[in-house]
């Protein structure tokens, strides 16, 4: 009761783009609303997605470049293979543009955290990337990135 409440969410609200993490968002809201940790809405807060330049910090130019001109690479990272038969800039849109939101909110997240005692970002958590690759759905290393940034 006593910690201030720092909440944040990477587009809890857009369900046109990440569907099953904004029903999380939501679901996770609506439990600490209930459980009296937060009072509201008005306690989220929304990130920015994560620059090329800060994803350089901890992917390699290589494995970025080919994340960015490849369907197929993305397909093979986040092992949905139809991804594959899709255009780059709708993989692009639907899929790496919100996973760069999810690394934001961890970044922020881990900011809030240091500064006000707690946060929390239900959308990332991309333990499954490191600095040459991908994989398990995790594209980009958004915990090391917020590490990295809080040190």
């Amino acid at each position: 009761a006593g910690l201030h409440s720092s909440l944040l969410f990477g587009q809890p609200w857009r369900t046109d783009i990440v569907p099953d993490c904004s029903a999380l968002c939501v679901q996770v809201v609506a439990g600490l609303q209930t459980a009296g940790v937060i009072a509201g809405i008005s306690q989220l807060v929304q990130p920015l997605p994560a620059s090329l330049t800060a994803l350089q910090s901890v992917h390699s130019q290589t494995y970025l470049q080919q994340l960015h001109s490849s369907s197929l690479k993305v397909a093979q990272v986040t092992e949905l293979s139809p991804l594959a038969l899709l255009p780059h800039s709708l993989v692009q849109r639907k899929v790496l543009q919100p996973m760069r939101l999810h690394v934001g909110g961890t970044v922020l997240a881990a900011a809030l955290a240091v500064a006000h005692g707690w946060a929390v970002n239900v959308g990332g958590g991309m333990h499954h990337a490191h600095r040459e690759d991908g994989s398990g759905w995790c594209p980009y290393a958004d915990i090391t990135l917020a590490v990295q940034r809080i040190r």
